[in-house]
């Protein structure tokens, strides 16, 4: 059920399923440049998946329904999903986030720890951008100002998702196309400008006192295997689990895997 909230800066657009009195709540994080309908498999599950877990899953500010901050950054945009949890009566959250979501759950922790019931990073790492990477996002800037998100669908689906996803599943390559070329302009400028100016969460990651899962997908060339190793290696309750056959966008890609590794994290380490 969408539930919304207006800021000052305009309004946080939400998903939610499950019940207020559930056990565990669990926010998820999408990545750039998509929406929530990212997790559509975990939501189209989390009955039979998640028993006894409230889901809630946002729109980052300037994509899908919820409206652009007036200055974007990685702190921003962690700092708006307080007043969501304000709303929904939750204390402490499971925050999970997959890439540009996870370098927010990282600053959610930084933030608002004592709301992180447990962390969840799908496919991120801790580091900050390079300059060489840098560069890219600026080129990526000019060009979706210049011609338009629909110029970035091609590149992205070639390195979003993985080998097996693009070989095998069309009808999901196409519905990241889709929700790829749904994503504001505006949006994605303020997104990528987030994403050269966030800070490196290496420090971050040994005052991670809370379970952590980290998930990365075998065929993720964004965020290799090896930067989610780095990441385990340095959060002192982690938990590391990669999924065959899953690119940079395994939830969507390989979602019975997925799914079952949350529930299995739930189990084990949080309830």
């Amino acid at each position: 059920m969408e539930q919304t909230l207006t800021l000052s800066h305009g309004t946080l657009s939400w998903d939610a399923f499950g019940s207020r009195q559930a056990a565990v709540t669990i926010v998820l994080l999408h990545g750039f440049p998509h929406d929530r309908g990212l997790w559509a498999s975990q939501a189209a599950a989390a009955a039979d998946a998640f028993p006894d877990v409230r889901l809630l899953i946002p729109d980052l500010p300037g994509f899908g329904r919820s409206s652009p901050l007036s200055i974007a950054g990685m702190d921003a945009y962690a700092d708006v999903l307080e007043p969501m949890l304000d709303r929904c009566e939750v204390e402490q959250a499971v925050i999970g986030g997959l890439s540009m979501g996870g370098y927010i759950a990282f600053a959610f922790w930084r933030r608002h720890a004592a709301r992180t019931r447990a962390l969840m990073l799908f496919g991120t790492k801790a580091p900050a951008d390079t300059e060489a990477a840098r560069d890219t996002r600026r080129a990526l800037i000019d060009t979706v100002q210049r011609d338009g998100v629909g110029a970035l669908v091609p590149g992205m689906i070639s390195t979003q998702l993985g080998v097996t996803t693009r070989r095998d599943d069309p009808a999901l390559v196409e519905r990241i196309e889709v929700m790829l070329r749904r994503a504001p302009v505006s949006g994605v400028v303020a997104a990528a400008e987030a994403l050269m100016g966030r800070v490196d969460s290496t420090p971050t990651l040994d005052t991670i006192s809370v379970p952590t899962l980290v998930l990365v997908g075998d065929e993720d060339t964004i965020t290799p295997v090896s930067d989610a190793v780095s990441i385990a290696a340095g959060i002192p309750r982690s938990r590391l689990v990669t999924v065959p056959g899953a690119g940079h966008l395994a939830p969507i890609e390989q979602p019975a895997v997925v799914n079952a590794a949350i529930a299995e994290f739930l189990d084990v380490s949080v309830r």
